[in-house]
């Protein structure tokens, strides 16, 4: 640790490849957690279930982080599987699969931004046209997750959702003579998933009389969400470029960036954990929205702790304390909150689940932790500053952990 006379925070320095590497961690724990939590399918393995939004997200990565989006891939695919229990030999062929599906994605991506662009398509300027046919689009991407989620008969779902985009886009194309879409809706959208289904159900040793709907349904939702929010991704991504750090050079960052980097990968390996030990093994989809509120909330705080709170403030300190005991006062509200909450859960219940009260545990622990310590020497700067992180850091986990208990009492866990 190092520390500069004019820095407001405590400063860490490490290598560049070091930083990248546990930003890749970070993005394939958090993709992996996804499938996990939406999906309740007894199928082999995720990507042939109706809404598997994550490819959408691994394209993303791919195309903005080229190679370190496959290690992405990699280490998601793996987790999901492991997490899943899947047989050895079923998880190492699908890993396979998926990575070779990626890797497919990434060529066929890098091919596109060779071909000659016409000047309407404003992606190829860095532009992002909000055209009719984006909106249409969009407009998709939400009916379809939208009745995955609603109607029962997803095979009906499925057809009329990837004729409708079809037709759209074959529109599309006729109309402006678009090579690039054309280009993009078979080498991207449609074959990449249809070479990898027959692939994964060949050496997954699907039982033939259900083939045809193992491939069916991994080709035609991955064409479905690899056209419609894939292809707004692919605008925006088109001419972008990662900031990336120079492996063998030292880098500074802040201790705060640090800690909330911390937190959010602990958060997420704790949802992992409680899926894996089976606490969250029914309503998982609902457990979607207290993990997705800890998520943005920890990485919002990451990235707004890349900058300055304070460049332009006076009175440093006082400026920090003041937000230190705005949490403090929230929290309060936490706890008081928590110490009526199990008494009244018990009330209710006949058992109450060891997890529950674990979990229980645990939001008191991080609630106290972000009240406990409450006077800072008004010379330090640096550490008040930190502090104010970590309670923010501890006031998240109680909040987080208070909506998971909350559903877990709901439905009687």
């Amino acid at each position: 640790m190092v520390q500069h006379i004019n820095s407001d925070t405590y400063k860490v320095e490490t290598m560049g490849r070091c930083a990248i590497l546990l930003t890749m961690l970070l993005i394939a724990v958090v993709t992996s957690i996804i499938p996990l939590l939406l999906n309740n399918s007894a199928a082999i393995f995720y990507t042939s279930v109706p809404y598997y939004i994550t490819v959408v997200i691994m394209f993303a990565c791919v195309m903005y982080l080229k190679y370190w989006g496959l290690l992405i891939g990699a280490i998601s695919f793996f987790i999901c599987g492991f997490v899943s229990e899947l047989p050895p030999d079923i998880m190492l062929i699908n890993c396979g699969v998926n990575i070779l599906q990626l890797f497919i994605l990434l060529m066929a991506f890098q091919f596109l931004k060779r071909i000659k662009r016409p000047n309407r398509n404003k992606y190829a300027h860095g532009i992002f046209y909000l055209s009719q046919y984006n909106l249409l689009l969009l407009f998709l991407f939400i009916a379809y997750i939208s009745a995955c989620i609603c109607f029962n008969d997803q095979k009906a779902v499925l057809y009329v959702f990837a004729s409708a985009t079809f037709a759209a886009t074959a529109l599309k194309t006729i109309i402006n003579k678009d090579v690039h879409l054309l280009f993009y809706t078979f080498g991207i959208a449609l074959l990449p998933s249809v070479i990898c289904s027959v692939i994964s159900a060949w050496g997954s040793n699907v039982p033939g009389r259900i083939v045809t709907d193992y491939v069916l349904t991994w080709a035609l939702s991955n064409y479905i969400l690899l056209q419609t929010g894939g292809y707004l991704l692919f605008q925006l991504l088109f001419t972008k470029s990662p900031r990336q750090f120079r492996r063998n050079s030292i880098i500074e960052v802040d201790a705060s960036t640090i800690a909330y980097y911390i937190a959010m990968l602990a958060w997420n390996v704790l949802i992992i954990v409680l899926l894996y030990s089976k606490i969250l093994d029914e309503n998982t989809y609902i457990y979607f929205f207290p993990w997705a509120l800890g998520n943005t909330f920890f990485g919002l705080n990451l990235c707004f702790s890349l900058k300055n709170d304070a460049e332009n403030v006076d009175n440093k300190f006082k400026w920090y304390e003041n937000r230190v005991i705005v949490v403090e006062k929230n929290t309060s509200g936490i706890i008081t909150i928590i110490s009526f909450l199990l008494p009244l859960s018990v009330s209710f219940m006949k058992n109450i689940p060891e997890e529950l009260l674990i979990l229980f545990i645990a939001n008191i622990f991080c609630a106290c932790l972000s009240v406990g310590l409450i006077w800072v020497p008004s010379s330090n700067i640096k550490f008040i500053a930190l502090l104010k992180n970590l309670k923010t850091i501890f006031y998240l986990y109680s909040i987080t952990l208070l909506l998971i208990s909350v559903i877990m009492i709901m439905f009687n866990r």
